[in-house]
């Protein structure tokens, strides 16, 4: 499971991410990414670098691409296999060494602070209003057509109980 207690530096880091962005935290931006990675690693990946996302290639197309090959050697390998079991365990376990980068790319261009607008408030309460005036509208036409049918089998039931009306069988077919 992720863990749940957040340590102060990575909620000063967010909080560093709202102070950015007015007061708001972006959800789609890549600092929101990366402090997600931080806070649940297992669960969150390390969001790219800004502009440094390339379009998925084929084996052959990346070859072509970088002009090189893909192929190691079992002794290089080997020299790297070594040198990570030799630095093994030897990495910062805090936070302050962790990678970071201010660079920001957001998903829209949306301006945030024009959303906090008295006008945007505005526009809220009058749709607000227009949608609670059609639910009350429609609310209104259900009783109504509610009492009117209760009103029809009143009367229906009325007939039938003096012999004047439809008799029972009737009823059923209307």
């Amino acid at each position: 499971a992720a863990p749940r207690n957040l340590s102060s530096s990575l909620r000063w880091k967010l909080d560093a991410i709202a102070e950015q962005h007015g007061g708001s935290v972006p959800l789609h931006g890549r600092l929101f990414s990366q402090w997600m990675h931080h806070a649940f690693p297992n669960e969150c990946e390390q969001p790219r670098a800004p502009g440094m996302t390339e379009a998925p290639m084929t084996h052959t197309e990346w070859r072509a691409h970088r002009n090189t090959s893909s192929d190691v050697s079992k002794e290089v390998m080997q020299e790297l296999a070594d040198l990570a079991a030799k630095t093994e365990g030897l990495g910062c376990q805090d936070e302050t060494c962790m990678l970071w980068t201010q660079e920001e790319e957001l998903v829209s261009s949306i301006d945030l602070t024009v959303l906090d607008s008295r006008t945007d408030h505005k526009v809220r309460r009058a749709l607000r209003f227009l949608a609670m005036l059609g639910a009350g509208a429609a609310l209104i036409s259900i009783l109504f057509d509610s009492l009117r049918l209760s009103t029809f089998w009143t009367e229906v039931a009325k007939k039938s109980a003096f012999g004047t009306g439809d008799s029972p069988s009737r009823l059923y077919l209307l």
